[in-house]
């Protein structure tokens, strides 16, 4: 599963680029509208012409020095918090100067925009009605915290009319946003209000949207309250599907607490495999209850992939093999070659070298089936089985 967008305008509009756009003082952002290929929207859009949307952030944080500092555990894990928080504002500041730029060039005053987000299994392409809606005007945009493309749950849309003429610029004060700017206090204080008025459904989605923002920048322990408290009302609902992404998210939660573990020295290693575990079995319940193939799926590759971090390699190939079934029954081409290869690399590991010549064969062969697109992955695993020869051999 993976998390889609589009975006719908009242007149046709051509593919660009928004990098060069002089006006935008942030310098690192770039909006692409794509075809929207065969997708077809079922009471999604009221606009005629709708593209795949798709911000991209030019800026790359995860390779400038002071990300490399905080990697290398040579701040303290305060000030490493901070610079991520920093550094979560400017990435969401120049995601909203994108879309403000898009939008003011490309509608007149009175007209409006919508934006879709929601999940596709790669599978289907027809996408079902939001469950969720926001509306707002232009002139509030930089000003109002939006879903964020990988936060999205359930199916959401945004309306943005244009209201005005005047061009705004998204400031940032200092290095930080101040209070009225602040994605989290915003959210904070929007859940308050939900909780005051009963809201349940929500409340859980705004849990989720406060939980995914403070796991950016490493406060593991806050994030996985505020998901677990969504999932008691997922719970309470009966809604397994919103259960078995919450479960994925917390299980996520892991690798955080490795990162925060040589500061705070909160549990090793072998702790958070286990408790990563747990929660991928809670994620394969609540997708076998909601009879969703694609989560079980998924739910099973984490699972086979935990056992391999184990290094229960039995375990691996078994669990491996039942996310293999569901793929087959879905005839999801992409996740079977994906499920060979992560079973050859486990069995690499257990040192049966057969069994992963065997896997790596069924890999090659799914790859020279899909033609020259797939010509540079087919000659990968050649390169790999030759490797895998020379081993037998010795």
């Amino acid at each position: 599963m993976s998390c889609v967008s589009f975006i719908s305008f009242p007149r046709e509009q051509n593919i660009y680029d928004s990098k060069s756009d002089s006006e935008n003082e942030l310098n690192g952002d770039s909006i692409v509208l794509e075809d929207k290929g065969d997708s077809t929207f079922i009471d999604c859009f009221i606009n005629s012409f709708v593209y795949d949307y798709n911000i991209v952030l030019l800026n790359d944080y995860f390779k400038s020095d002071e990300y490399m500092a905080i990697i290398r555990q040579e701040v303290e894990l305060s000030t490493a918090q901070k610079w991520l928080k920093d550094n979560e504002n400017r990435r969401i500041a120049a995601y909203q100067q994108g879309l403000f730029n898009c939008l003011y060039r490309n509608l007149d005053v009175g007209e409006f925009a919508e934006i879709y987000k929601g999940w596709t299994d790669h599978v289907s392409t027809v996408y079902d009605p939001p469950e969720t809606e926001q509306v707002i005007n232009l002139s509030d945009l930089l000003t109002t915290p939006l879903l964020q493309r990988a936060n999205v749950i359930s199916p959401h849309k945004l309306t943005i009319h244009k209201d005005t003429n005047e061009y705004g610029v998204y400031r940032l004060q200092g290095s930080t946003h101040d209070d009225q700017h602040d994605v989290e206090n915003y959210y904070r204080r929007q859940l308050v209000q939900l909780q005051a008025q009963g809201d349940k459904h929500n409340v859980a989605l705004v849990c989720i949207e406060i939980g995914n923002i403070v796991g950016r920048y490493w406060d593991a322990s806050s994030a996985e309250a505020l998901y677990k408290q969504a999932l008691d009302i997922w719970i309470e609902q009966g809604d397994n599907k919103q259960a078995f992404h919450v479960c994925n998210l917390i299980a996520s939660l892991s690798h955080t607490y490795d990162r925060e573990k040589n500061w705070e020295q909160k549990i090793g290693k072998k702790e958070h495999i286990l408790e990563e575990t747990y929660w991928y079995e809670q994620a394969l319940k609540y997708a076998i209850e909601s009879g969703d193939d694609n989560d079980i799926v998924d739910a099973y590759h984490s699972l086979a992939h935990q056992a391999t971090c184990r290094k229960d390699y039995i375990a691996a190939d078994e669990l491996y093999k039942k996310a293999l079934n569901y793929s087959t029954k879905i005839n999801d081409e992409d996740a079977i070659t994906g499920i060979y290869f992560n079973m050859a690399y486990a069995a690499s590991l257990s040192g049966d070298f057969d069994l992963t010549e065997e896997y790596y064969k069924k890999v090659l062969s799914y790859d020279l089936s899909k033609g020259e697109n797939y010509s540079h992955q087919a000659m990968f695993i050649k390169q790999l089985m030759d490797e895998i020869v020379a081993k037998k051999q010795d």
